[in-house]
């Protein structure tokens, strides 16, 4: 699997938390009745170009599930911490043509610091752990403990937006590359 295509995978989660709170918070002042919470649904779907072409057949993934976010802000109402849970959030692969699925359990915790508030271009680091997802019949789990860096890059009414970042550290069972997309491929053909 090349690069964009395994950061995507195992950072899909992150774009779709990005994604979720731009689209249902807006700006809220420091309060010091505590943070911000907001529940959305999830529900994404798109083809899987990568595990389209090594399969040989159309694989669609789809998530969908709850996510739970929850932001602290400082005086001047920038985020300078959020953690992310996802109760109910499900991650699914499926081949149209051969009308096969797996589906397994996005069991994610996510932390995300900004140090002293979000700014553009501003640093951010963030951790994610717990099951990532399983395929079940062998050993292609990912799960375990994931710190990136990256930068703040955009802000939907003052909830900052943060593209993929750099990977500092991975501990835990990622399986390789090749492993995934053989089992996937397997279950899905």
């Amino acid at each position: 699997m090349d690069t964009s295509t395994s950061n995507r995978i195992t950072r899909l989660t992150t774009a779709l938390t990005a994604a979720s709170v731009l689209l249902v918070a807006g700006p809220q002042a420091a309060d010091a009745a505590g943070p911000d919470r907001v529940t959305v649904d999830l529900h994404e779907v798109h083809t899987d170009e990568f595990a389209s072409d090594a399969c040989g057949t159309e694989v669609v993934l789809t998530i969908t599930g709850s996510a739970e976010f929850t932001l602290w802000r400082n005086d001047q109402g920038l985020v300078e911490r959020e953690l992310d849970r996802f109760p109910g959030a499900f991650v699914s692969w499926t081949a149209p043509e051969t009308e096969k699925s797996v589906k397994t359990r996005a069991d994610l915790v996510s932390h995300w610091d900004y140090g002293t508030g979000a700014v553009l271009g501003g640093p951010v680091t963030y951790t994610f752990q717990g099951m990532f997802f399983h395929l079940p019949g062998g050993s292609s789990a990912f799960a375990g403990r994931e710190v990136s860096v990256g930068v703040v890059d955009s802000f939907d009414n003052g909830v900052p937006g943060v593209e993929n970042g750099t990977l500092v550290s991975l501990v835990g069972h990622a399986p390789e590359d090749f492993d995934f997309i053989e089992a996937l491929c397997g279950l899905l053909t």
